[in-house]
C-alpha cells in the first residue's frame, strides 16, 4: 500500500456505468480489494437510460453504490439523457478534473488487480510534472515476449488509465482534424504499428461516424503531441465485457486476461518509446490479424464446401 503521509491525497476514481449491474458490482468489488480504496474519492457516472429496463438496472446500481462504506467519499452523477459512452467519458473526466489535478478512469467492465490503485497513484505522482507523459495505463496485451517491468509507448490508451489535468487539455474531439494530421505525420506507420494495429482504420471510421470512439481520439491527440503512456509489464486489469453486453470494446480484438497478482514497482525511467515493447505489440497485432483471417478463410471454405455438396 502507498504510504499515506499527512496532506497526501490519492487520485479520485471515475467509474462509468450504464446498464450492466453484475459487471459493475464485480468491478467495484475488485476496486475495494485495493487497500487504497478507503482513502480514495469515488465518482460514479451513470449514463441516461435508453429503455424502461435500463431505468430499473440503474436504480439497482444507484442503491448498491450509495450504501458503500469502502471509499473516502462517493459522488454519484446521473444523466437523465443518454449521452453515449464517448460523451459520457469526455464530460465525466472533464468534470472530475475541474476540481482535481488527476483522475483514474475505469469503465464498468474493467476488473482490476488488488495492486492497481497503488500502481496508478505511484505513476501519477512520479510523472506529475513531466509534460511528456500523457497517462498511466493498467492494461497490457498478452504478448509472447517478455516485457520490461514498466515501459513507455507513444500515445495513450483506454483500459484502466489515469491522467492529469495538464494532459487532458490536449484531448482533441475533432476526428477529421486528427486524421488529417496523422495522414501527414512522419510517424504515421508508428501510429498504426506498421499497419498491424488497426488504429488508422478506426480513426477513419470515426470521421465517417461508423464508430463513436473517444479512445482513438485520445490516442491520436497525445501521439500528435509527442506524449507517452506508462505501461506495466504485466496487466493489472482485465476486460470482462467482451461477451457482447457492452457498447464499446476498446481498440482491437483483445482477449480477456486476468489481472496480475504481482505488485508493479513504479520508478522513474527514461521517457522514450520502448523498442522491445513496440515490437512485441506489433507482433501481437499481426498474430491477431492472421488468426482472424484464418478463421474467416476456414468459415468461407466450410460454406463453399456445404454449397457444393448440397
Amino acid at each position: 500500500m502507498l504510504q499515506m503521509q499527512k496532506g497526501n491525497t490519492l487520485s479520485p476514481i471515475a467509474l462509468f456505468a450504464f446498464n450492466r449491474f453484475d459487471k459493475y458490482v464485480e468491478v467495484l468489488e475488485s476496486l475495494i480489494r485495493n487497500a487504497e480504496s478507503q482513502y480514495s474519492d469515488l465518482w460514479v457516472f451513470i449514463d441516461g437510460p435508453k429503455s424502461a429496463q435500463d431505468m430499473l438496472v440503474q436504480k439497482k446500481i444507484y442503491e448498491f453504490t450509495i450504501d458503500l462504506k469502502d471509499f473516502k467519499t462517493i459522488n454519484i452523477i446521473k444523466s437523465y439523457d443518454n449521452k453515449g459512452l464517448a460523451n459520457s467519458i469526455e464530460s465525466g473526466v472533464s468534470e472530475v478534473l475541474k476540481t482535481n489535478g488527476t483522475v483514474i478512469v475505469i469503465e464498468d467492465d474493467i476488473k482490476v488487480s488488488k495492486f492497481f490503485l497503488e500502481y496508478m497513484n505511484s505513476g501519477l505522482t512520479i510523472y506529475e510534472h513531466d509534460n511528456r507523459v500523457a497517462s498511466i495505463h493498467g492494461y497490457v496485451y498478452p504478448t509472447i515476449n517478455n516485457l520490461p517491468d514498466t515501459f513507455f509507448l507513444k500515445g495513450a490508451d483506454c483500459w484502466g488509465w489515469g491522467t492529469w489535468r495538464r494532459a487532458w487539455v490536449k484531448y482533441n474531439n475533432d476526428g477529421i482534424e486528427l486524421l488529417q494530421k496523422i495522414e501527414n505525420h512522419r510517424d504515421k506507420k508508428m501510429f498504426d504499428f506498421e499497419g498491424a494495429g488497426g488504429y488508422l482504420t478506426m480513426l477513419e471510421e470515426n470521421t465517417k461516424m461508423k464508430n463513436d470512439s473517444w479512445a482513438i481520439k485520445w490516442y491520436a491527440s497525445t501521439f500528435l503531441e509527442n506524449m507517452y503512456t506508462l505501461y506495466p509489464g504485466k496487466s493489472l486489469v482485465a476486460n470482462i465485457g467482451m461477451d457482447g453486453t457492452g457498447t464499446h470494446k476498446g481498440f482491437s480484438n483483445s482477449p480477456v486476461t486476468f489481472p496480475s497478482d504481482s505488485r508493479i514497482k513504479v520508478k522513474k525511467i527514461t521517457v522514450q518509446d520502448s523498442v522491445v515493447a513496440r515490437d512485441a505489440f506489433t507482433q501481437y497485432f499481426k498474430s491477431i490479424k492472421y488468426n482472424n483471417n484464418l478463421r474467416l478463410f476456414r468459415y468461407i471454405y466450410r460454406v463453399i464446401k456445404s454449397v457444393f455438396n448440397a
